[in-house]
C-alpha cells in the first residue's frame, strides 16, 4: 500500500494545486520552470551515479517534451496547439513511453537502450525537419492515433506491473499521468511547468525509495535481502538453527520458462515456504537459494519445519498465465549454532555443504548438518 501511496500522494497534491492556482497565474511560474530543471539534474546525476541507462532514455524523453513543448509555446503563442509539430510530439511520448516499459518488462540487453536513443533522435530530425509548423488539417485522425496509443500504453503497463509491483512501476505510471496532464492544458502558463517538475520530481523518489527498498528486501519476492542477512547476522541470539532452502533444476528452469515466467514460479514457491515457515526469519541468499534462521529452536524441530516445507511444495502445483501446470520441488539442510561456532558463517557453512552432498546423488531432500 505504501508503495501505491508515495507517488500517488505527489500527483494528488499537485493536481489540487494546479486546480486551486491555475486560473490566478497570468504569467508562466518562474518558480516551477527553475524546479523542474534542479529536480531534473538530480535526477539525471543519480542514474548516471547509479548507471541506470534504460531510466536514462526515459529521463531525455520527459527533458524532449519539456522543452519542444515550452519552444513551441514560446514560438507560436496560443495557436500552438494547433500546429502537427505538437501532435507529433503527443505521439512520439507516447511510442517513446511505451517502448521504455516493454524494454524493461522483457529485459532486454543494455545494447537496446543504444536503440532506444538513437529512435529519439531520428523522432527529433522527424520533428524539425519534415514537419510544417501549420495548422494541422488531420486533427481528428490525430486524435483518434494518440487516443489508442494511449490505450495501447495503459495495457502494456497493466501487463508491466502484473510481474513486478513496487514503487518504481507505480511511480512511472504517476510520472506518466502528471505528464499527459501538462501536455493536454499546456496552454495555461501554469500546467507546463508545474505538471512537469511534479513529474520528475515522482520518478526521482519512486527511482531514490526503490534502490533503498532493493538494498534491504529481494525486490522480487519482497524477502530480506542478502545484504539484510549480513547486517542481522551480527544480533542472532545465542540459539537458533539455519536452514537452507534450495530451488531444484533452477538453471533448468530458467531455459525452459526463462526469465519472466521463472519469477512468476519463484514467487509462488516463495508463498508455500511462508505458510510453514513457523515465522522463521527469511531471506533470499542468491536466485535459488534461502535462508530460514529459526531463533530458540533446536535443529531437529526445525528439521521437521522443513519437511513440511518440502512436502507442500512437492505436492502442490504451479500454475502459469497460460494454465500450463508446473510441478516444482526443494532440497533443503538445517543445522544448530554451536558454542564453537563464533559467527553465522560456520552454521551457514555446514548446512549449505550438508545440501550439496545430498544434491550430489538425489534431490528433494531434507539434510541434517
Amino acid at each position: 500500500m505504501f508503495d501505491v501511496c508515495l507517488p500517488a500522494m505527489l500527483f494528488a497534491i499537485g493536481v489540487f494545486y494546479y486546480c486551486d492556482k491555475s486560473v490566478s497565474f497570468v504569467a508562466e511560474p518562474d518558480f516551477f520552470h527553475l524546479s523542474f530543471f534542479v529536480l531534473f539534474g538530480i535526477w539525471g546525476f543519480y542514474l548516471f551515479a547509479t548507471h541506470k541507462t534504460r531510466e536514462g532514455f526515459l529521463a531525455l524523453s520527459v527533458l524532449t517534451v519539456y522543452i519542444v513543448l515550452n519552444n513551441l509555446k514560446k514560438t507560436y503563442g496560443i495557436v500552438f496547439w494547433e500546429l502537427s509539430s505538437y501532435k507529433f510530439l503527443g505521439l512520439f511520448f507516447l511510442i517513446n513511453w511505451s517502448l521504455y516499459c516493454i524494454a524493461d518488462f522483457f529485459k532486454f540487453g543494455k545494447k537496446v537502450d543504444f536503440y532506444l536513443c538513437c529512435l529519439m533522435f531520428a523522432e527529433g530530425v522527424v520533428i524539425e525537419n519534415y514537419i510544417v509548423p501549420k495548422e494541422s488539417s488531420y486533427t481528428l485522425l490525430f486524435q483518434l492515433v494518440i487516443l489508442f496509443c494511449w490505450i495501447v500504453y495503459v495495457l502494456i503497463y497493466l501487463s508491466y506491473i502484473s510481474s513486478t509491483s513496487n514503487i518504481k512501476i507505480y511511480g512511472e505510471f504517476f510520472a506518466f499521468l502528471s505528464l499527459s496532464l501538462g501536455f493536454f492544458n499546456s496552454e495555461s502558463p501554469l500546467a507546463i511547468s508545474l505538471y512537469g517538475s511534479l513529474a520528475v520530481l515522482i520518478l526521482l523518489v519512486s527511482t531514490i525509495y526503490a534502490d533503498v527498498y532493493c538494498y534491504f528486501r529481494d525486490k522480487l519476492t519482497g524477502l530480506y535481502s542478502l545484504n539484510t542477512y549480513l547486517r542481522h547476522s551480527k544480533n542472532f541470539p545465542l540459539k537458533y538453527s539455519l536452514g537452507v532452502v534450495c530451488i531444484d533444476d533452477y538453471i533448468k528452469l530458467l531455459k525452459v520458462f526463462g526469465i519472466r515466467q521463472t519469477d512468476l514460479l519463484v514467487k509462488m514457491l516463495v508463498s508455500k515456504i511462508k505458510e510453514a515457515s513457523m515465522g522463521a526469519d527469511i531471506y533470499r541468499y542468491n536466485d535459488d537459494e534461502f535462508i530460514l534462521i529459526f531463533k530458540n529452536e533446536d535443529k531437529k524441530q526445525c528439521f521437521e519445519y522443513l519437511e513440511t516445507i518440502r512436502r507442500n511444495i512437492a505436492g502442490s502445483e504451479f500454475v502459469l498465465g497460460s494454465k500450463q501446470v508446473v510441478k516444482l520441488t526443494i532440497s533443503a539442510g538445517v543445522s544448530e549454532k554451536k558454542r564453537s561456532d563464533a559467527d553465522v558463517e560456520p552454521v551457514l557453512m555446514r548446512t549449505r555443504e550438508a545440501v550439496q552432498r545430498t544434491y550430489k546423488f538425489t534431490q528433494n531432500m531434507t539434510s541434517k548438518a
